[in-house]
């Protein structure tokens, strides 16, 4: 489970930029959802993927990296400095 705090107005654009990478990265590994806040704390991205183990969540990231399927690689567009 990932979890960031995106700056007001950007969860549009986070959303958009996983629609382009999502379809190559559940090649890699089962998602169980994406999950973004309209209430409560407000701006949040939550995503939740399966792993066998940390050792195979690596692995899959790695590769994901190397593939250019990760939507979460460096920093993202509208999330906050420090998060």
């Amino acid at each position: 489970m990932r979890s960031y705090a995106l700056k007001p107005a950007s969860l549009a654009v986070m959303a958009q930029r996983w629609g382009e990478f999502l379809p190559g990265r559940l090649k890699l590994s089962p998602l169980i959802g994406v999950f973004s806040s309209d209430i409560g704390g407000l701006n949040q991205w939550v995503h939740i993927w399966a792993y066998r183990s940390l050792d195979e969540r690596l692995a899959v990231r790695r590769k994901a990296a190397a593939e250019g399927h990760l939507a979460a690689a460096g920093r993202q567009p509208g999330r906050a400095a420090g998060n």
